[in-house]
């Protein structure tokens, strides 16, 4: 489980640099900065967001997104999409894209492979 605390976070190897170490080798980092140093980097805040979960998160139903493919290409079938010129199907795929569908989401839906979609 992730967690907002460094040194509470199971998979981290903080607690071997500012505690007794046990199988991290901590010579090499703390021959760059003292312990002190190491502390207080650690524990600057920034506003990184990597595997945090939004409160405001949303994941687009299939249904939902199929709606949206049908009003912006005009297109009523995956193979209906597939027929689009590579012109008019990578711009629909952008605006697909902006409307908050997933790359694996339009893929699925679309039949366009998962590698063209996500250039866009």
């Amino acid at each position: 489980m992730l967690s907002k605390f460094i040194d509470r976070y199971k998979y981290s190897s903080y607690n071997n640099y500012v505690e007794t170490p046990d199988f991290v080798d901590t010579d090499f980092c703390l021959s760059m900065i003292d312990l002190e140093q190491f502390i207080q980097f650690n524990k600057e805040y920034n506003d990184d967001v990597c595997l945090e979960l939004e409160a405001d998160d949303y994941r687009m139903t299939d249904e939902e997104a199929r709606t949206i493919i049908k009003k912006v290409s005009k297109c009523n079938t995956a193979a209906e999409f597939q027929l689009l010129s590579i012109d008019k199907r990578n711009k629909f795929i952008k605006i697909l894209r902006e409307q908050g569908l997933s790359i694996r989401q339009i893929s699925r839906l679309t039949g366009i492979s998962f590698n063209i979609v996500r250039k866009f």
